[in-house]
């Protein structure tokens, strides 16, 4: 599956031309062999070299053009498979530096028409080309050009073809390496994923939310929500909050991920008349579950092994099954403990609750400091 990450076009106009020393020759069946000798290139990206050709051409046909002096046309072909031809044209214009990021250079459109008389004609080329990233079984569209650049020729010209072409894959190059070069944090370009855990202190508790720190202890005053017309008691309006923070690094993509719980002061209530110390201390273990749900996150976080193109996706799977494993041993909290009445099954929850955060201590909020 490809996807199309990061695409700036850029449409080739005009081009300048230059020799590869090409060898076209036409047969007697009125076919042209089109080659290209090894030459030392003339690009140095810095950033990636192109490890693979893709050929995607719907029509291999190169098409006709002028053969000779009479006006007869004969059809272009490549001397050798694609693959090796466009690889070694390829090489000829960009340095094949292994150790930086593989690319993979993907032709789509790639035809010749000329039209006109000898004297005066016009050769076209009719070119598409994109580059593409490859993570395993997935693709990313980093970049695509498209145009039809073409030459004015009195005469035959048998270098004419080869120097349209080189040309413009030169100019597809030059193009995506300025881009790359403009835009060096793209991830796509990055060649290693790193996640990590943090929790930053400069992320200060405001006036509606407090981050859950050791020791911290609820007091009714943190509960400024209007009293629903509930049954119950009080509210405890406990969250996850997720922010990423990504930087880029000569190739390497590291994300700073912040997990914290979080109790909402304006979403949470209690009614005035029941403010008892016992149903307090329920709800701060509302409070101290979140917790160690986050720690149960940042735990998977540590363990998983993410890919650059399906980051968000894969964060937000380990999110979202992190939040219903939470959501569902608040309710059995709530229920098992009659919403704090039963003093012995309260107690029970608490030491559970105090050995499980013990035992997570490694993804405490205090352990992923800054």
């Amino acid at each position: 599956m490809i996807q199309k990450y990061n695409t700036r076009p850029s449409f080739i106009s005009c081009l300048i031309l230059f020799s590869l020393l090409p060898v076209i020759s036409f047969g007697n069946s009125g076919i042209g062999c089109l080659s290209a000798e090894t030459r030392k290139p003339g690009l140095s990206p810095g950033h990636y070299f192109i490890r693979d050709f893709i050929d995607n051409r719907s029509d291999t046909a190169l098409g006709k053009v002028l053969q000779d002096l009479s006006g007869k046309k004969g059809e272009l072909r490549l001397c050798s498979g694609s693959t090796g031809f466009f690889m070694k044209l390829i090489g000829n214009i960009i340095e094949n530096d292994t150790t930086l990021l593989p690319l993979v250079f993907r032709l789509d459109e790639c035809r010749f028409t000329d039209s006109g008389p000898v004297r005066n004609h016009i050769v076209r080329l009719q070119f598409k080309a994109s580059i593409i990233r490859s993570f395993g079984k997935d693709s990313l569209k980093l970049f695509e050009s498209s145009g039809t650049p073409s030459i004015q020729a009195r005469g035959i010209l048998q270098d004419a073809w080869m120097n349209l072409l080189s040309a413009s894959i030169t100019s597809f190059i030059t193009s995506f390496s300025k881009w790359v070069n403009e835009n060096p944090g793209q991830p796509a370009l990055c060649r290693q994923l790193i996640v990590e855990n943090r929790v930053s202190d400069s992320n200060a508790d405001t006036k509606d939310t407090l981050r859950w720190k050791p020791g911290l202890l609820l007091h009714w005053d943190d509960f400024r929500g209007k009293p629903a017309a509930s049954p119950f008691s009080a509210q405890s309006n406990c969250i996850f909050t997720y922010t990423a923070d990504p930087s880029y690094d000569r190739g390497i993509m590291k994300v700073k991920v912040y997990l914290n719980a979080c109790f909402a002061k304006n979403s949470s209530w209690v009614k005035p008349d029941d403010k008892k110390a016992s149903l307090l201390l329920h709800e701060q273990l509302h409070f101290d579950i979140c917790e160690l749900y986050i720690r149960h996150l940042r735990k998977k976080v540590r363990q998983a092994s993410f890919s650059i193109p399906h980051l968000n996706e894969e964060m937000k799977e380990l999110f979202d099954s992190s939040w219903a494993e939470y959501q569902e041993r608040q309710n059995a909290y709530d229920l098992e403990t009659g919403h704090g009445t039963n003093e012995l099954i309260q107690e029970k929850w608490n030491k559970a609750i105090t050995d499980e955060l013990n035992s997570y201590a490694e993804y405490s909020s205090s352990e992923n400091k800054e």
